[in-house]
């Protein structure tokens, strides 16, 4: 329905064994040691869908930015969609705890460089091809930021049972 529509915009999706590897990321460092309850947060997806990965991932206020109008349609109501193009967006306008984006891949470089130089969150997790490494803007703006990275796993979308396949390791 997404191509019939136009509203197809390269994505390939987040699947359950990437945002459990984020929850326990989350949990780890957000936790209190004296309670062991999962910590509730903010949170700003961009390049939201219909909203799975926010659902998932926190019971605190949920942020969205998402292009497709039918994916907006499909999202819970607990979600707050505040636009519709990143960069179109000012991100510092927005503070929350958590970003999480799995973007285009083929242009994943500047647009998870806009997320790095204007976050305002705790925390920023990016799905994103291993060649992150090698982007010298991508690069340039987690230095500006004094920022730390961490890969926490790797995943791949060329297998059989993937929902949309892909030539990469994310």
């Amino acid at each position: 329905a997404l191509k019939e529509h136009s509203q197809d915009f390269e994505f390939c999706p987040t699947t359950d064994a990437m945002l459990n590897t984020v929850r326990q990321d989350i949990q780890a460092i957000l936790s209190d040691p004296f309670c062991d309850t999962y910590p509730i947060f903010s949170a700003l997806d961009v390049g939201a869908g219909d909203g799975r990965a926010l659902m998932k991932l926190t019971e605190g206020d949920r942020y969205a930015i998402e292009k497709s109008q039918m994916l907006v349609e499909r999202q819970d109501r607990s979600i707050v969609t505040v636009g519709t193009d990143l960069f179109a967006q000012v991100l510092l306008d927005l503070r929350c705890d958590v970003i999480f984006s799995n973007p285009p891949y083929s242009h994943f470089g500047a647009w998870s460089e806009k997320i790095i130089r204007e976050a305002n969150a705790k925390l920023v997790y990016l799905v994103v091809p291993v060649r992150w490494q090698n982007d010298k803007a991508l690069q340039s703006a987690i230095e500006s930021r004094q920022a730390e990275t961490q890969v926490l796993a790797q995943f791949s979308f060329d297998t059989p049972d993937a929902e949309r396949r892909a030539r990469t390791t994310v």
